[in-house]
């Protein structure tokens, strides 16, 4: 094998026909040195190198042209021309695994999970096995289920909220709870108020519960005041019982409707079951004449008594007046 030395230093393997090959047995290479060289060609076989090896310029590796090895755990380089090492590899991994848009979301399981985020989406299940705090709104489209404590300071909107165990202590809502469809539980306990537009039982076991609403009231020409004449329709039309509240004179009478008439979208009541009385200062009594007294109101603000002595048929009069009422369902 012959040695050229111009601008490089280059090996060339003499084409030989004798069997035997020189360097077969060679145990230690020769010693290279060549201050002139500024190039080394290898044209057949590999460079092996025992020891470090220095290169001051590029290593040109499969058109790749490489300077240097990186031990930037940021890659902050973003270059084509340095390969990480196994060490800043690690780095950079690491940290996007616990600083994915800064969630601190480790996934070798943190104490705690801080996500900075707006939402938080599960496409599949999501099974909360101690406690849950919701420190605003809680919004789902399915089922919510909570086997521990759950406390919302916000709102709460969900098409189900099912509760394994009593809803006591567990459930703790600072703000609203709707519920779209149903709320299944064993028990629930509200230390405030509840919202509901229709309650279904006989409301026995209720308690604490206003259950007479105002659903009409009119002036007695029959001008509307407050509420809605086809929501008092509606309820009667429901089997929801009456009372009506009628003014003046500096006082207030409120009386059941014994009798229900709907015509027209006018609501008709009677009750035949008054008995005269009177007042003596703040004292109420009944009248030492009395009599037997009828009414019939309507929404159009008119009132119709008719009155009758007790214990035989003689009319006491007959009136008809205009009177503003309050229709209460209950």
């Amino acid at each position: 094998m012959s040695v050229e030395a111009k601008d490089g230093l280059r090996f060339i393997r003499t084409p030989s026909n004798s069997l035997d090959d020189s360097f077969e047995n060679q145990t230690e290479w020769p010693r290279l040195s060549c201050p002139q060289a500024n190039q080394l060609a290898l044209e057949f076989g590999d460079l092996r190198v025992d020891r470090n090896l220095q290169i001051s310029g590029d290593l040109a590796v499969g058109g790749l042209s490489i300077n240097e090895f990186s031990r930037d755990g940021n890659l902050a380089g973003n270059s084509d021309l340095a390969i990480p090492t196994e060490q800043a590899v690690k780095t950079y991994i690491d940290n996007q695994i616990t600083q994915v848009n800064h969630t601190k979301a480790a996934l070798n399981g943190a104490v705690e999970q801080d996500f900075a985020a707006n939402h938080l989406s599960v496409s599949s299940n999501l099974q909360v096995s101690g406690n849950l705090e919701v420190n605003s709104g809680l919004h789902t489209t399915g089922a919510v289920s909570i086997d521990g404590n759950l406390t919302v300071s916000n709102g709460i909107t969900t098409n189900e909220l099912s509760v394994i165990d009593s809803v006591t202590t567990p459930l703790t809502i600072n703000n609203t709870l709707t519920v779209n469809s149903a709320i299944a539980a064993s028990s629930l306990r509200v230390t405030e108020t509840v919202t509901a537009g229709k309650f279904h039982g006989d409301g026995s076991m209720l308690t604490g519960i206003t259950k007479w609403s105002l659903a009409y009231a009119h002036d007695k020409t029959g001008q509307k005041i407050a509420g809605d004449i086809n929501s008092l329709i509606e309820a009667i039309e429901g089997g929801h019982s009456v009372r009506v509240l009628m003014e003046g004179n500096d006082l207030q009478y409120v009386t059941d409707a014994e009798n229900l008439w709907i015509k027209n979208g006018i609501v008709y009541a009677q009750n035949t079951s008054h008995v005269s009385v009177t007042f003596q200062g703040d004292v109420l009594k009944f009248k030492d004449d009395s009599y037997w007294w009828m009414v019939i109101v309507s929404t159009k603000g008119d009132r119709d008594m008719i009155r009758w002595n007790v214990g035989e048929h003689k009319s006491r009069g007959h009136t008809q007046n205009k009177v503003a009422i309050k229709w209460f369902i209950g």
